[in-house]
């Protein structure tokens, strides 16, 4: 029992030995399978192992070319020190993705030109390449752009595409962009924009909010948003020059700042986003409660109507 025991340590060893020490993947395809392998050792968790072995599948069904891509950027990989967990798995179940998932069409070649650009750039780092890897899997297995222990922001439908010029980065158009905390979520519709994944930023050009949350059908009120700002670590946004319709108050439109954020909900009295406070304050609102009439800016706080000054200038109700 011993020798047993002792031989297993042995070959441990020399596993983790032999990881350690590859420094470079030699361009003979046919060796890459072993000398990586060799490599993970045993870094990998027991759940992972199955996509290991998947990989190694996967990778033997590709082209010449193909395979060649993968060693390029497994060497660069190595020369910015990422190990077998959690980089390289990462990698490889993103390779999966796309390949056995049948998901090249959301972009490829975009995708490795920009994580190969970014494993070349001298100030890359293993953090910003994990997590480049972290939204670029979550994004292609989930639709997830980020996620923590307390909020999720993700797309409704896989509509995107990696596209790099200087830099990744990931584009949609007309998605419903969306983030979950607890039993509350937010939504954006119509959303046109684009993820910076160094950033962790949304950067969009075009979206529409509703107040669906409160009871609002999103054809009596909504705001149309124009250029507007995600930080995707934070559970809200603001926006500025937001187009408001609310049409049974008032005709066209009203232009203000709008801020959106997903918040603890006890009951259906609370909710109290999205916000939007206008720019003006010569909105008129006959009849605001029977027999007054209202006259000032405008402020909607959820459910609720409530009137605002706008540049020091009161608002006013006149019986």
């Amino acid at each position: 029992m011993k020798k047993i025991l002792t031989v297993i340590t042995l070959l441990l060893l020399v596993t983790l030995v032999n990881a350690q020490s590859i420094r470079e993947f030699t361009r003979d395809t046919g060796q890459y399978v072993s000398e990586l392998t060799l490599f993970t050792g045993t870094y990998l968790e027991t759940s992972e192992i199955p996509d290991f072995q998947r990989f190694m599948h996967v990778y033997d069904s590709l082209s010449y070319e193909q395979q060649l891509e993968i060693i390029e950027v497994s060497n660069l990989m190595l020369s910015r020190r990422c190990r077998p967990r959690p980089h390289f798995i990462k990698y490889q179940r993103i390779m999966m993705e796309f390949f056995t998932e049948h998901k090249t069409s959301h972009g490829y070649d975009e995708w490795l030109e920009g994580f190969t650009l970014l494993l070349r750039r001298e100030d890359a780092t293993v953090v910003a390449i994990d997590q480049l890897l972290s939204l670029s899997l979550s994004l292609l297995e989930d639709n997830i752009f980020y996620s923590t222990n307390s909020i999720t922001w993700r797309v409704s439908t896989p509509s995107f595409q990696f596209h790099t010029d200087e830099k990744l980065t990931v584009r949609f158009e007309d998605v419903v962009v969306a983030c979950y905390f607890d039993t509350d979520f937010i939504q954006i519709k119509n959303a046109t924009g684009y993820i910076d994944p160094l950033e962790l930023h949304w950067y969009g050009s075009r979206g529409m909010v509703t107040w669906e949350r409160t009871g609002m059908p999103d054809s009596e009120m909504n705001a149309v948003l124009g250029k507007y700002n995600i930080n995707l670590k934070t559970p809200g946004y603001t926006a500025d020059s937001a187009k408001l319709y609310y049409p049974a108050l008032f005709e066209g439109i009203a232009l203000g700042k709008l801020e959106d954020k997903v918040t603890i909900i006890k009951d259906f009295s609370t909710i109290a986003y999205p916000r939007f406070i206008s720019y003006q304050s010569s909105y008129r609102i006959d009849d605001f409660i029977p027999g007054i009439n209202y006259r000032g800016g405008l402020a909607i706080e959820g459910a609720n109507l409530i009137g605002s000054e706008v540049g020091g200038e009161l608002a006013v109700l006149e019986i």
